[in-house]
Parts: C-alpha cells; structure tokens; sequence
C-alpha cells in the first residue's frame, strides 16, 4: 500500500510540474529605462507569483493554462500580457508607465536617491536586508554594512545606539522618516528606541554620505538618512514572526496589508511585542509597536494616507563604563547599576517612553507635469528615566555596594531609615527622619507638530524644479521627580542649584514633588527651499538652495519661579548644494559635489549656561 501510494503521488507531482513552464525576465521604468525592484508579477485570478529583485528581474513557474500575466508597481500603470504571446520567449523585457500621479513618497516627499542620476553617494537597504539580518539589534545597527557608517550599541539596552557617518555624529546627520525631519530639536539627536517598531515596518533604508539629495534635511553635514515606510497600497499580504536569542530575548510581530482595492482604499496594520531579560545584566526590555495606515485613492491624480506609529517601551540600561579590573573581575555582561531590592531587581538607570507620530499626508497631480504634495504631523512623547538624587553629595547611591558588585538597596535603605541628623529648613524649622538618597525619575515630555510642502514640476522634457516649505514647532518640558524615598518619610531640596533660591517654596518633598529641575525649550523653525535637476547629454546636474529661520526661548521654573521665560533669541541659517555627474557607461557613473552651511546652533549650545540668559555673541558655524 505504501509503494503504491508513493507512485500515486510521484505521477501527480509529474503531471503538475510538466502542466508549468518558467517564465522569467526583467521590469524597468519606461521613463528611464531604470530597473524596477518590488514590481508584482503574478498570474491573472491568482495568487501565484513572485516580486522582482533589485535588480527588476523576475522567475517563476506559471501554468500552461494561464492567459495573462498581470505587472503591478505603486506608482505606475499595470501592464497585462497575453500568455500566448511571450511563451516562447526566453527572457522577457517589460517597461512600465509611471502614472500621472506618482504615488511613490519616494519621489515626492522622502527624496530617496536615483541611482546613475543624482551625483551624491549613498547606499540603499533594502527590506528583505532589514528582516533577514537585523535580529535583536538596535535599527541603526543594519547600516554598518554601508561604507562609511559606524553604529553601536549605547548604553547596553534595548534600541539604544549610536550612529556616525564618515566620522560625524549624529548632531550632524539628518535623519527622516517619510521626508519628515525626526532629530530632536534641542540638540539633533535621535532616540532610537523611541522607534522601536520603525524595523518591522521600513521598506527601505537610504544611507546619502556628505551632501544629500534632501531639501529640508538641516544640519546634514555628515550624511541622511531616510527611512520610508510600508503601507497598504503593496499587494495583500499577512506576516507572521518570530525571533528569539540564546540570552533570552523575543520578538513577535503581525502585520497585514489589504493592497489596493477596487474602491481606492488599502489598509496597513502592525503589532509587535518585544521582551526578554537583555544580553548585559540588568537591560531588560518590555516594548511594544504598532503601526496603521489607510489610505485613499480619491482619483487617478489625487491620494490620501493617513499613518499613526508609536512603540511604548521600558527597558534597563548601562550607562556607566566598565574597568579592565571590574571586567576580569565579575565578566563583560557586568552591569553596576543595579541590584536587588525585596527580592525584585531595581535598575538605578531606566528608559520608558512613548513617542507616538501621526502623519496625514495628501498627493495631487497639477497639469500635465506637476505634483504638489504635503504632509502635516504631530509626534508628542512621554517618558524619561529612572535617576537617583543625594542630599549629602560624599554619599550617592553607588557607596553602597554587596560582594557581587550590585548596588545594594537594601543597605540604602537601612541608612535612610536610621538617619538621625537634623536639616534646619530656610523658615528656621528644623526636621529629622529624611532620607539622604532617594531614586528619582527624570522625566522629558514634548509637543512636536508641523507640516511640509513640496511642489516639483519640469521646466522643460530635461530640467525639473523643486520648491517648497517645512515649519516645525516644538515644545519640551524636563523634570526631576521623587520617585521612591527609600526608608525616609520624607525628602529634602535645599535649591542650592536654583539661582533663585528657596524663594519661599517649601524644601520638604515627597514622591511626585519636583526637585533640582523644571525646564524645557520653545522653538518655531521654517525653511524654504528650491532645486533644480537638469540632464545635458551624458551629464546630470542638480543645484538646491535652502533657508532657515529660527526662533528659540527658554522657560526655567526653577531658576526663574515668579517668571520663567527667557525672551526671544532669532536665528537664520542657510545651506546651498550643488553638484555635477557624469555617466562614464551605463553602471559605471563619476560624480563632484560640493556645499555651503551656516548652521544656526542648537537650543542647547544658545542656552548653554543652563540658565535663561542665551550665550552671549554667539555665532554660526560655518562649514563648506
């Protein structure tokens, strides 16, 4: 019964295999005869197909009865070819049109790079990149396999890193998401685990090296980087993964996407779940990241999408160095910075935050040759970390420490609970039973909203223009709050850091109260921007000229408490870029750009005297 079973089964796998034939081939823009990565080749009435690479070719098995084949791109018109007429092709050339309206924010609003077109280096990572090698590292950490790029782990949790192109910091690299500038506006950084969920739901990755192809990128001394996400205008899909690591940590994530439907509308959902106890000790992690998207196809020439992202997360960090003593001691997973409190671990250094960002975006055809696009977003955060104060600054919370090297909180405890000293507080009371150390939270919340607009068009068949504007506000709020008093009744903040003093506030604090810190920064910034990309001949050639103005102001409640604001300081800046590049062959392109900064300083280098007075004479730095 078994052999003949098996013979059953081997002619009916015959039978179907000599029922297909290969079909195989390659897909370019007809617009310039570049190949197209991602294009959807599919059988009609089927689900039977395969996406092209990176290259735009393709090959698979269709059936001998099948009468179309269907090429579906975003963006671009689809082309369906009669089976009967390319069967007996061996390798079959397809061009597709792009639409009146791309709908790509690739070309619109992101200003990803075009290969053998503009005269910048850059390096792009593709999705299939991301999934496939990324694992339980920090995003940034893909990049390292581009020329020029060093990513790290920082401060050993969870979605902490550094990044740094051709040597420049991130200060000096401009970071986007769907064209939309997300460095921090104090002080240019990026958070990467406010992003947490940025891996699941990127499509591409473009790393641009020194002078970028973006207009509202400021500060892009060093490189951008662009991150474009997915949505559901892709074909219909569900995904399902899952990923562990030996040390514990474990990724799960659902995705589906509807793709286009017949009425206009695609739809995009994500979760993810990140949690594990971390590869270093005491770096936990408990995330979370979701992702939605709808959009609509009012018209052949009009598109709506509406995006919302975020990943509320926690996770433990290292922030302090380690010695080669302390390494040979207790092993390079060592984390002095936490211990055990009632049996529980308590990390001295915790991250948790929320960074939701919601994006509407709108795309509309103008003539024959325009395209004018705008997306307005709002991103407010809330979250910070854990922080410890001390009242007697010879004695902190690593003074106390058990055989293992961990911070011993029960020891700190013991010595909150048996202090007997005295405080005499500013109106002459004097009180006993504080604590002399308690655990704080560092708290860092802020408003960021604002919106881009972007007009492109051709001049003529061979010259296009660009010109648009970006405005964003931003707002932030920064505290420090008791948390946990740790064996005292209550705490104690003298104000020896306010320049105001007690100024009649009461010294006594207990879990919630503010202590040492109260400010946060104001900033209103607009940019305008034009370019223009002309071809001549073999040569392509772009020239882009933006300008920035920028108003800033400090509010310090605990300086400053009968007033907190710092007046206005005004700020105008401007970059210009411009380049020339020649093809030599068709994949050999030779290229010399060149630019022009003058960079306004960030919030944190006008205030940097941590008070509300701005430092005085402060330039721009100047950077060609």
């Amino acid at each position: 019964m078994l052999r003949t079973a098996l013979l059953i089964i081997f002619i009916v796998s015959q039978l179907t295999l000599f029922s297909q034939i290969s079909l195989q081939g390659t897909v370019f823009d007809a617009s310039n005869n570049e190949a197209l990565a991602g294009v959807v080749v599919r059988e009609k009435g089927s689900n039977n197909g395969v996406t092209t690479d990176m290259n735009g070719k393709f090959n698979f098995a269709v059936s001998k009865s099948t009468t179309e084949i269907v090429f579906q791109s975003l963006g671009f018109e689809s082309v369906e070819t009669s089976f009967d007429t390319i069967k007996n092709i061996q390798s079959l050339d397809v061009y597709l049109q792009p639409q009146a309206i791309d709908l790509s924010e690739v070309n619109i609003l992101s200003d990803f790079a075009v290969e053998r077109y503009n005269p910048i280096s850059f390096t792009t990572v593709t999705q299939t990149q991301i999934t496939a090698t990324l694992g339980d590292q920090p995003l940034p950490e893909i990049m390292n396999f581009t020329p020029g790029i060093f990513a790290a782990r920082d401060g050993g949790g969870s979605g902490d890193a550094t990044l740094s192109i051709r040597g420049f910091q991130q200060e000096n690299i401009a970071v986007l998401l769907n064209g939309i500038p997300i460095n921090g506006a104090e002080n240019g950084l990026v958070y990467w685990n406010n992003w947490m969920g940025l891996a699941e739901v990127a499509s591409a990755i473009q790393i641009q090296r020194g002078i970028g192809a973006s207009k509202v990128a400021l500060n892009s001394v060093g490189g951008t980087v662009n991150i474009q996400t997915n949505g559901g205008h892709h074909t219909r899909s569900t995904q399902l993964n899952f990923s562990t690591t030996d040390y514990g940590n474990t990724r799960s994530s659902f995705a589906y996407r509807s793709g286009l439907q017949k009425n206009g509308w695609s739809y995009a959902v994500l979760g993810a779940r990140t949690k594990g106890e971390g590869y270093v000790d005491g770096t936990y992690v408990d995330g979370w990241a979701y992702f939605f998207e709808v959009g609509k196809e009012i018209s052949s020439r009009q598109r709506l999408s509406i995006t919302l992202m975020g990943g509320p997360e926690k996770h433990g960090q290292r922030n302090l160095k380690l010695s080669k003593a302390e390494t040979d001691q207790f092993g390079i997973k060592y984390n002095k910075e936490w211990g055990h409190l009632n049996g529980k671990l308590n990390n001295s250094s915790e991250n948790f935050y929320h960074k939701p960002h919601l994006a509407l975006s709108h795309y509309l055809s103008v003539g024959n040759d325009g395209i004018l696009a705008h997306s307005v977003y709002f991103s407010p955060g809330v979250g910070g970390g854990k922080w410890s104060d001390n009242l007697d600054y010879n004695t902190n919370i690593f003074s106390f420490k058990d055989a293992t090297g961990q911070i011993d909180w029960n020891a700190i405890y013991q010595y909150n609970a048996q202090n007997t000293d005295t405080f005499a507080l500013s109106t002459g009371e004097k009180v006993s039973g504080y604590s002399k150390i308690v655990q704080t939270k560092f708290l860092a919340s802020h408003v960021w909203a604002g919106w881009v607009s972007n007009f492109e068009t051709k001049l003529t068949p061979n010259t296009k223009l660009i010109v648009g504007l970006h405005y964003r506000f931003f707002q932030s709020n920064l505290s420090q709050k008791v948390d946990q008093l740790m064996g005292g009744s209550f705490y104690i903040d003298d104000y020896s850091w306010s320049l105001a003093g007690v100024a009649g506030r009461s010294q006594i604090k207990m879990p919630g109260d503010v202590i040492r810190i109260h400010n946060g920064a104001m900033i209103h910034q607009s940019t305008v921007f034009a370019q223009v990309e002309k071809k001549v001949g073999l040569f392509d050639l772009f020239a882009a000229l933006s300008a920035n103005d920028t108003h800033l102001r400090r509010h310090d409640a605990y300086n400053y408490p009968t007033d907190k604001w710092s007046s206005w300081v005004h700020k105008n800046g401007f970059d210009f870029k411009g380049g020339l590049g020649y093809r030599l062959a068709e994949n050999q392109h030779t290229f010399l750009n060149a630019a022009w900064f003058s960079k306004v300083p960030y919030y944190k280098f006008i205030f940097g005297n941590f008070n509300n007075s701005p430092v005085v004479n402060i330039q721009n730095e100047q950077v060609k």
